[in-house]
């Protein structure tokens, strides 16, 4: 019995046919699933496998097809120039679908370590932006903090620049006998502090007084190592003339103890001393007026007639001669009425009638 071969035909048409709408769909399922993750190098590489297998579905479907459509048309001498063609395409399309294992797996790896480098560095950039974030808001503080310092010394530095501006005379002076900082007050006395060219210039050339180039210098006794130091001096001042200073002198030292001059303060007391000179002399002529005056004081012996004092010594003195001999008083003789109408009633007669006749 023999059986037909048509079947065979028909149904490997129809299986090539059916494997090239399969692979077709195959495609267009891996290219829409590859297109939702775009970054996806697995997806990827699916779709590329894919693809290459379809390559192959469809060169080996076609080879089926052709081959099936020349022998149904008595073209064998076709096929068998075309066959090797044929397997050549699918051998190509199986090298080529082991090259993508291949390379997917090598690929594979590649992404892998560099997804864990990417995320390692994403956990070192966060790491290392929490750090500079905590930096930063520690930098803020610290500015804030330093902004808030600098408004602190600035008023502290006008504080004390008008507490030194309201108090006594003050002035800085280094080692070298050079004027480092003067007040106002200290200023409006002796106003030369620098030079024209702006260098600073020594103590005793501001204020020449008669302890500079002495131990007693104030300086020079705190160099000596003296920590407070009171004298009394006299100064010379370009305006004013002489005047006498009560001067307090410190030590001034740097941060680190090192001593960088003296602080000294002056305090005139030139208007002081001219009113203890003045309440002196008061007190003397007060004193000599009231030994004056007591050697007038006590008990003193007068005769009851002629009305003469007697002295220390035990003699009669005329009244006159006594109070001139114990007092600056001096005596200038005349005579009263009752007198003259006793001794010369002839003349106070005349003259009181006379005077009557002028008061009429």
């Amino acid at each position: 019995m023999t059986i037909s071969w048509m079947p065979v035909v028909y149904i490997d048409i129809f299986g090539s046919a059916l494997t090239v709408c399969i692979a077709l769909l195959c495609a267009h399922a891996s290219w829409q699933w590859s297109k939702q993750k775009t970054d996806d190098i697995f997806r990827q590489y699916i779709f590329l496998l894919t693809m290459a297998i379809v390559c192959f579905a469809i060169s080996r479907s076609f080879g089926h097809l052709i081959k099936q459509i020349l022998l149904l048309n008595d073209m064998p001498e076709i096929w068998k120039q075309i066959s090797p063609f044929s397997g050549a395409i699918n051998t190509a399309t199986f090298i080529i679908i082991f090259a993508f294992g291949i390379y997917f797996h090598r690929v594979q790896r590649v992404h892998t370590e560099i997804e864990e480098y990417r995320k390692n560095l994403e956990s070192l950039v966060l790491k290392r932006t929490e750090q500079l974030e905590e930096t930063n808001t520690a930098l803020h503080n610290e500015i804030a903090e330093r902004v808030q310092a600098e408004k602190k010394l600035k008023q502290s530095h006008i504080t004390l620049e008008n507490v030194l501006d309201s108090s006594n005379p003050l002035c800085i002076t280094s080692v070298d006998f050079e004027i480092i900082k003067a007040n106002k007050a200290y200023m409006e006395i002796w106003p030369k502090t620098s030079t024209i060219e702006g260098q600073n210039i020594k103590c005793y050339e501001s204020r020449p007084g008669a302890l500079c180039h002495t131990d007693d210098c104030p300086l020079q006794q705190v160099i000596n190592g003296k920590e407070k130091i009171t004298v009394e001096s006299v100064k010379q001042n370009t305006q004013k003339g002489a005047n006498t200073f009560i001067i307090s002198a410190r030590p001034f030292r740097d941060a680190g103890g090192n001593l960088i001059g003296v602080v000294e303060s002056f305090q005139n007391i030139s208007a002081r001393i001219k009113a203890e000179n003045a309440k002196a002399e008061l007190i003397d002529e007060l004193q000599e007026a009231l030994d004056k005056v007591n050697l007038l004081g006590g008990m003193l012996p007068i005769c009851a007639s002629c009305k003469k004092i007697r002295d220390d010594k035990g003699y009669w003195n005329q009244i006159e001669t006594y109070i001139r001999d114990h007092s600056e008083a001096e005596f200038s003789h005349g005579i009263c009425p009752d007198c003259a109408q006793k001794l010369y009633p002839e003349f106070y007669n005349k003259v009181d009638k006379i005077i009557s006749d002028r008061k009429k």
